[in-house]
């Protein structure tokens, strides 16, 4: 049993109770008060958090998404809803960008627009 699960890690940053999850490939997506954007690393279980999205009042209850390529550019629409009586929508936009020193791609975020049920 014990080589079958490996802890890769916390990630931190929410203030609040964690309430949902969703993920897309390398990208997890956090719902507590606020809604945080993840990154899984390649080599490893370890991520790292490339944005915050703030909008709704009360905690982010349940998240949905679906995918869109265009071009190079990920285009993630996020669906997000709250105790705050809104259902929110999210356009985030993952641009690749090169590192320095290096060949592979690092992925850049962009929040585009929300639009609430408000």
């Amino acid at each position: 049993m014990s080589g079958r699960y490996n802890h890769g890690g916390f990630l931190q940053g929410h203030h609040f109770a964690i309430l949902c999850l969703v993920a897309i490939g390398d990208i997890v997506f956090s719902g507590s008060k606020d809604i945080r954007v993840w990154r899984r690393e390649d080599e490893n279980l370890l991520h790292s958090c490339l944005s915050v999205i703030a909008g709704h009042q009360g905690l982010v209850r349940c998240l949905a998404a679906s995918i869109e390529l265009d071009n190079l550019v990920m285009c993630l629409l996020i669906y997000s809803a709250s105790l705050d009586q809104t259902l929110k929508a999210w356009q985030v936009k993952i641009y690749p960008t090169e590192k320095a020193n290096s060949e592979e791609p690092v992925k850049k975020i962009r929040k585009e627009k929300s639009w609430s049920s408000r």
